[in-house]
């Protein structure tokens, strides 16, 4: 392998790593403030329970700070801080869902806003996004599901079915694009390739022009 391939193929694959881990960073500073804006929705939806909303609001951002803080740490392991973000989020969120009402809280389908978050700002492999929907998933409706009171399961399943859909879109989403990083991928290495093969007529060239004559 030449020098010039060499460079590129290793340039692409650490760019490759170090994505994930960035996309999970911004998704986590991104969603610190907005958690805490919410409490003023809290305020008028569920005055009640303004103040202990408030608190879990800061510590969750607070652990979204931390996760966005390690990132750089744990570059090999994204989907698992991606992970971490996803539920302090939704857990977030389940808090509000049984302050304001349950399985007919208007916060339930905010997770919507989680998931879909989740297949924009992190680039993941199809598996990876699947892991993750279904973390997601799980946190937003397993509690609520199991809390489920008279007349609200029409309300967990219209809901429910806007959350699969996200998810389903969200993984087919990531399918494509990592479809097309790998397409990338190969078409810089075999541009790297030709580069190597230039450089090495090139050198070839020199060699027996400098090369004496008997």
């Amino acid at each position: 392998m030449t020098e010039a391939r060499l460079s590129v193929t290793l340039r692409v694959r650490d760019g490759a790593r170090r994505q994930p881990a960035h996309g999970a960073a911004d998704g986590a500073l991104l969603a610190a403030p907005i958690l805490v804006a919410f409490t003023l929705l809290d305020r008028a939806s569920a005055p009640g329970w303004w103040l202990p909303l408030l608190g879990i609001r800061l510590v969750a951002a607070a652990a979204l700070a931390a996760v966005a803080r390690l990132a750089p740490r744990f570059a090999g392991s994204p989907v698992a801080l991606a992970a971490c973000a996803v539920a302090v989020i939704c857990g977030t969120v389940e808090a509000a869902v049984f302050a304001t009402g349950g399985a007919k809280s208007p916060y339930l389908t905010s997770n919507i806003a989680v998931l879909a978050g989740v297949g924009i700002l992190i680039p993941l492999t199809a598996r990876q996004s699947l892991r993750l929907q279904l973390l997601g998933l799980g946190i937003a409706l397993g509690p609520v599901l199991l809390r489920l009171g008279p007349g609200e399961g029409l309300a967990l399943l219209t809901t429910a079915s806007y959350l699969v859909t996200i998810a389903v879109v969200a993984v087919a989403g990531a399918h494509h694009q990592d479809t097309l990083r790998r397409r990338e991928h190969r078409a810089r290495v075999e541009v790297a390739r030709q580069i190597g093969l230039i450089n090495l007529g090139t050198l070839a060239g020199g060699w027996r022009t400098s090369c004496p004559r008997h």
